[in-house]
């Protein structure tokens, strides 16, 4: 499971889209809805290549959920389908082991290569060193696909207004209408037992909206559940 923030910013032809704002995630098997409490919280105040999300910044976030699955050894650094495969590479060099991640959408949204992705990945890794052909032959690469849904706050609150409104799921929802089944299961004071990857997203948001405190609040309840 990963979480994943994207903030709203407009560029200089003032056509708005989102930018990375944190994302934290695991490869270990969890208990869904204590693992999106947990990674909503750590990927919006813990990634280190960013600062702490503010609170102010909430109201321009977007939140992605990515539940992993489909985990399946490669024969090589190649044998991935761009757009399809998220990627873990795992290998050692001078007595020190080396790991990273990709999500499988972002050699897509980068217009990398099989060649650029795993560049990045061996540098994201920590690895600074030239790559060579026996460094290339020496990793081991995870291919992964994953189920990825996506809620804004705007979309949040205006599901979460219409669900306080008394609009029942039964009466408002349809095979096209996936953001009201969303709300439905965002207002909910508990998950289902299996539920999709639309109910993770909404639950994700749900917690970043009604839970997240300021950052030193925050800090403070992160210190104390440990």
């Amino acid at each position: 499971m990963f979480v994943t923030w994207n903030k709203l910013r407009r560029n200089e032809d003032l056509k708005s889209g989102y930018s990375l704002r944190g994302c934290i995630g695991c490869f270990s098997p969890l208990e869904l809805e204590s693992g999106l409490k947990d990674y909503t919280i750590k990927s919006a105040l813990e990634d280190t290549r960013f600062s702490p999300v503010a609170a102010s910044e909430i109201s321009q976030l977007q939140c992605a959920v990515s539940l992993l699955m489909n985990f399946t050894p490669a024969a090589h650094v190649h044998d991935w389908i761009i757009g399809t495969h998220g990627l873990r590479i795992e290998f050692a060099a001078g007595g020190r082991r080396y790991s990273s991640t990709y999500l499988p959408e972002v050699a897509a949204e980068q217009g990398w290569t099989h060649e650029r992705t795993i560049t990045s990945l061996v540098a994201k890794a920590g690895y600074n060193k030239p790559v060579t052909r026996e460094l290339l032959d020496s990793i081991k690469v995870t291919r992964y696909q994953s189920s990825k849904s996506y809620l804004s706050y705007a979309e949040y609150c205006a599901l979460r207004s219409k669900s306080k409104s008394g609009m029942s799921a039964s009466a408002s929802a349809s095979s096209s209408d996936s953001e009201s089944m969303m709300v439905m299961s965002a207002s909910s004071d508990s998950l289902a037992s299996s539920p999709s990857p639309s109910s993770a997203a909404s639950a994700a948001a749900a917690a970043a909206a009604d839970a997240v405190p300021p950052p030193a609040a925050a800090r403070k309840a992160i210190a104390a559940k440990a």
